[in-house]
């Protein structure tokens, strides 16, 4: 086994397809969140409709803005990730399974894949990436299995230290 040193780290980030559209969904949601609550100031109807529905646009567009720039660093010593929703890292002798989830959704012709870990301690969190999503045939990320098996791998071999 190598020591924990020689396992340089790789750094997951989301596909330059995924970051395209997490970017153009959070700049549209910003702007029609700006635009209605502008236009709620001027209005004398529908101003709390506008007002509450601005805010709405506005922290969603913040939070793709935020999920564009989500990450997973692996190396010898662990994982750590970084979201929208938080920041999580342990050690890999703090993980007791790593597990791919495939996750349909109701009209059948989309399928989310994402990777679960699972503490000892009882705890489970998502992997912001890599993660993958099956339109029909298309993936917007087919490296998901070698990346999986990439991670698992770091993983077996540091997770006795």
């Amino acid at each position: 086994m190598l020591p924990t040193t020689d396992w340089a780290p790789v750094t997951f980030k989301p596909v330059r397809y995924r970051r395209g559209s997490q970017l153009r969904a959070g700049v549209g949601a910003l702007g029609f969140g700006i635009f209605a609550f502008v236009l709620a100031s001027d209005q004398t109807n529908h101003v709390a409709l506008l007002t509450v529905g601005g805010i709405f646009l506005i922290v969603v567009g913040v939070v793709f803005l935020i999920g564009w720039r989500g990450q997973t660093t692996i190396d010898g010593q662990g994982l750590s990730t970084t979201s929208p929703f938080g920041r999580h890292s342990c050690r890999w002798s703090e993980i007791a399974d790593i597990r791919l989830d495939v996750d349909g959704r109701g009209d059948t012709t989309t399928v989310d894949s994402t990777i679960k870990i699972d503490l000892h301690a009882g705890r489970t969190f998502t992997l912001p990436v890599p993660r993958d999503r099956e339109t029909g045939t298309h993936h917007d990320n087919p490296d998901l299995p070698d990346q999986l098996a990439m991670i698992r791998r770091y993983w077996q071999a540091n997770s006795s230290q």
